[in-house]
C-alpha cells in the first residue's frame, strides 16, 4: 500500500510538473512573440521619426523660401513706388497750353520757356528742361487743351 501511495504521490507530482512545463512553455511562446512584436513596433516607430525629422527639416526650409520670397514681393513695390515718387518730384503741370497738330517736345518746351520768362518773370534758361509732353489724347474737336507736363 505505501508503495501504491508513493507511486500516486509521483503520478501527482509529475502532472503537475508536465502542465506546469507547459505552462511555462506557453508564456515564453507569449513572451518571445511580444518581444518581436515591440522589435518590430520599434523599428516602424524609428523609420517614423526619421521622416518626421526629414519633414521638419523640409517644412523649416520652406518657411525660409516662403519668407525670402515674401521679402523679395514687397521689395518690387517699395521700389515701384519710391520711383514713382521720384517721378513727380520734378515734375510741374500747366494747363491751358494750345497744342499744334504736329507740336514735337522742342516746340512744347519753347511754349514753357516763353510762359515761365514772360507770365511768371523768371530766367527760363536757368531752368533745366528734361522733357515737356501733353497728357492725355488730343480733342479731336479741338475744344479741349490737355495739360503739359514739365
Amino acid at each position: 500500500m505505501v508503495d501504491r501511495q508513493a507511486d500516486t504521490v509521483n503520478n501527482f507530482i509529475w502532472l503537475l510538473m508536465v502542465s506546469t512545463n507547459k505552462s511555462l512553455d506557453t508564456m515564453t511562446k507569449n513572451i518571445q512573440e511580444l518581444k518581436d512584436s515591440i522589435q518590430f513596433t520599434q523599428r516602424d516607430m524609428d523609420d517614423i521619426e526619421t521622416k518626421v525629422s526629414e519633414s521638419s527639416s523640409c517644412h523649416s526650409d520652406l518657411g525660409k523660401d516662403v519668407n525670402t520670397v515674401c521679402q523679395g514681393l514687397v521689395t518690387p513695390d517699395a521700389k515701384a513706388e519710391y520711383l514713382n515718387n521720384q517721378s513727380r518730384g520734378n515734375n510741374f503741370i500747366f494747363d491751358g497750353i494750345k497744342k499744334s497738330a504736329q507740336e514735337s517736345w522742342e516746340d512744347s518746351e519753347g511754349k514753357i520757356c516763353k510762359l515761365i520768362s514772360e507770365g511768371l518773370g523768371f530766367d527760363a534758361k536757368a531752368i533745366a528742361i528734361e522733357r515737356t509732353h501733353h497728357l492725355g489724347k488730343p480733342d479731336p474737336n479741338g475744344k479741349r487743351n490737355h495739360p503739359v507736363v514739365v
